[in-house]
């Protein structure tokens, strides 16, 4: 992603890479303090502070000893997001956010965080398991959780710059 990217897009672009529906809240620690979407509905004294992160791009947090994001808070996902390189041009010709590698299938939306992930795997490679049946329709029967297909999340990606940006709340129906 471009230097210039913002905290919310970067939000679009995780969800994005996931295959994930943008169904839940989220929020950014960085370096001890909160940034998010400014949410009147959520906005409360007995909350801590939140700062918007529409506000801010990475090249803001360059120096940042750490930034960790958070997702779906039934879940709990935590992601560690690091800087790896930044370069000051982009390639000629790319179109960004690409996605350059990975390896094994994302968790499913919905499975329950870490612990409810590693029980789906594990259902999933017991076929005797008495979840087993209902787990991989739920997962859907192409699901492999060893797989990794990088061209689906670059088309995933490039989808991003054909629509609007989508808040938690808009949970129009999916395809």
């Amino acid at each position: 992603v471009p230097a210039d990217t913002a905290l919310d897009h970067l939000h679009e672009v995780i969800q994005a890479a996931f295959g994930w529906w943008n169904y839940h809240l989220h929020q950014y620690l960085v370096d001890g303090k909160l940034y998010a979407l400014p949410d009147p509905e959520y906005d409360d004294d007995l909350l801590p502070p939140r700062l918007d992160e529409q506000a801010v791009q990475l090249r803001d947090l360059l120096t940042s000893s750490s930034i960790v994001y958070e997702y779906d808070f039934g879940d709990d996902w935590k992601h560690l997001v690091e800087i790896e390189s930044v370069a000051m041009t982009q390639e000629p010709g790319a179109r960004y956010p690409v996605c350059t590698g990975g390896e094994r299938a994302c968790p499913r939306e919905d499975c329950g965080g870490t612990h409810g992930y590693e029980r789906l795997l594990e259902a999933l490679a017991d076929p005797e398991h008495e979840d087993h049946a209902d787990l991989k329709r739920w997962a859907g029967r192409r699901y492999d959780p060893e797989k990794f297909d990088l061209a689906a999340t670059n088309r995933a990606l490039r989808k991003l710059h054909r629509r609007p940006t989508r808040g938690h709340r808009d949970r129009e129906a999916r395809p």
